[in-house]
């Protein structure tokens, strides 16, 4: 992980993002300005 955070940075943050919100690939990519909130991420799961 530590080479992904230094190679592709964006890429380890939407991996770490991903595991640590029980969040698919399709949601973290489609993050928007507004579900980042004062009071954490707001992640709209996607398939149900």
């Amino acid at each position: 992980m530590a080479e992904a955070r230094k190679n592709a940075p964006l890429m380890a943050a939407a991996m770490e993002l991903s595991y640590c919100c029980a969040a698919r690939q399709g949601d973290v990519w489609g993050l928007r300005r507004d579900q980042l909130r004062e009071t954490g991420i707001f992640i709209r799961q996607g398939k149900r």
